[in-house]
């Protein structure tokens, strides 16, 4: 069974700019590793004229085109649900369909698969406390790996202590693929890397 990790492109599509959030912090006793909550409904604007079908700029949370949220109903994909956004139109380019643009909303995912793990099935060294894995054993990580076991069987997941590290299996990245859903880049989870310029680097160096 393949899974693949999501990302956008950032090639120049539009962006979305959080605006106007209330917003909760949350501080690890143990690592003192910071967490940022926006309280929903995500508010935002788009900066950019060029539109997208999916946008991640606001990590981690997604905000997806109506024509992307129609075909993840369509084929049933589990692990995910549609929540309600506020877009300041006032504020998003006058070149912008003001019916795409009330369209937009938050891809919420709540499928998971356990603890990052690489991709010999060994779980990344993570705080004992809240799971958060230091940037350093991130750019170790060479490919990951999904535990079976802990996956929940969901289409679109999450590991547990990597939010907003979209993983799907491969019956929704033929979907992505066929409709050509834009500004979405898709990589074999085999041959992720958190970092990809320490990975060119490595190269270069043998």
């Amino acid at each position: 069974m393949e899974f693949y990790v999501i990302k956008q492109t950032y090639e120049d599509y539009a962006k979305t700019i959080p605006i106007d959030n209330t917003t909760e912090k949350e501080i690890c006793y143990e690592c003192e590793g910071i967490m940022v909550k926006i309280i929903r409904p995500i508010k935002f604007y788009l900066k950019g004229s060029k539109q997208a079908d999916y946008y991640n700029n606001i990590v981690p949370y997604k905000i997806v085109s109506d024509r992307f949220q129609r075909l993840l109903k369509e084929h049933n994909f589990l692990g995910c649900e549609i929540l309600d956004a506020k877009i300041n139109l006032e504020s998003c380019p006058s070149k912008i369909n003001s019916e795409y643009l009330e369209g937009l909303k938050e891809l919420y995912i709540f499928g998971r698969a356990g603890l990052v793990q690489d991709s010999e099935g060994k779980i990344l060294e993570h705080c004992p406390v809240c799971h958060r894995i230091p940037p350093s054993i991130k750019d170790e990580a060479l490919g990951l790996s999904i535990n079976l076991q802990t996956w929940d069987g969901s289409d679109l997941f999450y590991f547990s202590n990597w939010e907003g590290g979209l993983i799907v299996t491969e019956k929704v990245k033929d979907v992505i693929e066929e409709e050509k859903i834009l500004n979405v880049n898709i990589t074999n989870i085999k041959d992720f890397v958190f970092n990809s310029l320490l990975k060119k680097l490595k190269k270069n160096d043998k």
